[in-house]
Order: structure tokens, then sequence, then C-alpha cells
């Protein structure tokens, strides 16, 4: 048996990768009987748009900001040379939500969330 399954039995790893309408605001919620530890992710925005990476509880109360970037810089990507994902694995719980959103409605971005799903103890 491996380390990985010892440590994290019935994990399963997901990129949660999806190409959006127009959106402003992209929300993940962790659904119930299961954590999750979030690994980082991908995002396109505008340049002409601020971009924010946000971790909250279930009442919507910030747990963490992970990103955030403002318009008019010139990476048009998260993460981009010069910012990097996140320092995790972050845990989050059962109502728990991370959010990608945008300053204004983007075409099309390409996105992901890298997380392992497992099961709540």
């Amino acid at each position: 048996m491996s380390q990985f399954v010892w440590t994290f039995p019935g994990g399963k790893p997901l990129d949660n990768f999806e190409t959006l309408g127009a959106v402003s605001e992209k929300v993940w919620t962790v659904p119930p009987g299961k954590l999750w530890l979030i690994y980082g992710g991908h995002a396109e925005r505008d340049a002409s748009a601020t971009f924010q990476v946000i971790l909250y509880t279930s009442a919507d109360k910030i747990i963490m900001k992970f990103h955030y970037v403002s318009a008019g810089t010139s990476a048009v990507e998260w993460p981009s040379g010069t910012t990097f994902p996140f320092h995790g694995p972050w845990p989050a719980k059962a109502g728990d939500k991370l959010k990608y959103e945008w300053g204004a409605a983007q075409t099309t971005p390409e996105i992901s969330l890298l997380i392992l799903e497992i099961d709540a103890p």
C-alpha cells in the first residue's frame, strides 16, 4: 500500500477544468461528507479586469485570500511568471467555498482548480 493511499484513504484528485461562458464569478463548494486539499488552479482573465481567488466559509466569511491582481496588468492568466499557485495544500471542509472573482465579465475563460477530495472522518 502506498503512503499516499494510507494517508488519504478514498482520496480522488480532481482538476475541475472548464471553459465558461461570460462570467464574473465561479464558485466551487466542498460537498457534504468531503474534505478538500486545494493545491492550486488556473484562470484566464482579460487584462482590463481585476481578479482574485478567495476561500470562504459556508457563511461567506473570508478564510484566506490566495491571489489578487489588479486591472491593467499584462499577465492575463493566473498563475503567471510573476505570480505563484497556492503554497498548499490548503484544507477546506464541507460547505466551504472557493471563488474565482473577476472585476468584469469575462468571455469564455478557461479555468481549473486542482484538489484532492477525501472522505470526511
